[in-house]
């Protein structure tokens, strides 16, 4: 059914899918720092570490327990609210129609 070589790519295949999870995962660094940008301009910049609720025209963005999240927004959908919260670096949460960005560096 299958023959040497097939079974070699599956094999190395397997492996690296394998190696690409435990890579990711241990990989992984806690962010330090959060920006928040509204319209393409920062409106703030501190650490996670610190709890801070961060009060914008249309938005409110809580950082608690080293984790961020969308408290409210004024949005018709709420995306940006149900998106879980972030702590990790390179993770973000987006409010498209209030143009507002929260970033973990």
């Amino acid at each position: 059914m299958f023959k040497k070589g097939d079974k070699l790519v599956i094999i190395f295949c397997a492996f690296f899918i394998v190696l690409s999870f435990v890579l990711l995962f241990f990989l992984k660094s806690p962010g330090k720092t959060i920006v928040v940008t509204k319209d393409n301009k920062q409106v703030y910049k501190g650490q996670l570490s610190s709890d801070k609720k961060i009060n914008l025209d249309k938005n409110t963005v809580v950082i608690k327990d080293g984790a961020v999240f969308m408290e409210y927004s004024s949005c018709k959908n709420q995306i940006c609210v149900k998106h879980k919260r972030i702590s990790e670096k390179g993770e973000s949460i987006i409010c498209l129609p209030n143009k507002v960005i929260i970033e973990i560096k």
